[in-house]
């Protein structure tokens, strides 16, 4: 499936293209269930070797739209999504002495965010890019996991 969807889908029969990513879909649903099966039972020393920044920021940029040219709702709502999972632990990492300062002005702020309305049609990125730019960070994105995997491997197998 992986060699499919790297190739984008090149060489499967146009017949067969619909039964090969509804199992790529359940494949990833039951995987991404997986996942947090893990993060929510495996001790923290296990976790602090899976779950990095490095580890995440490919997947994390390609949920939110990091690197495409069009920016859809989906983006939009999973980018809320993180921001309501990780805001509270934020909040924590404020000293309590300014607290009573930051806290009103946070709260709002991520008020404001949470009740924006994603577009129902995609819009453009932030800023104007070109085509050979969205090709330069999904490049880049791609680069990212290969080193990811080449790292593992060689700590796994060396």
């Amino acid at each position: 499936m992986r060699r499919h969807v790297e190739n984008n889908w090149r060489g499967v029969p146009d017949a067969r293209l619909k039964t090969y990513r509804s199992r790529l879909r359940g494949n990833a649903i039951q995987s991404l269930a997986d996942l947090a099966l893990i993060a929510e039972r495996e001790p923290e020393d296990q976790l602090s070797q899976t779950f990095t920044p490095t580890t995440l920021k490919p997947l994390i940029h390609a949920l939110t739209g990091h690197g495409c040219y069009e920016i859809s709702s989906r983006h939009y709502e999973i980018a809320k999504t993180m921001l309501d999972a990780s805001i509270s632990r934020l909040q924590a990492l404020i000293d309590p002495d300014y607290q009573p300062i930051v806290a009103p002005s946070l709260e709002k702020d991520v008020y404001l965010l949470r009740v924006l309305q994603a577009p129902t049609t995609p819009r453009e990125g932030l800023e104007k890019r070109s085509l050979s730019t969205v090709k330069a960070q999904r490049e880049q994105t791609s680069k990212e996991r290969r080193s990811l995997n080449d790292e593992y491997l060689r700590s796994r197998f060396l």
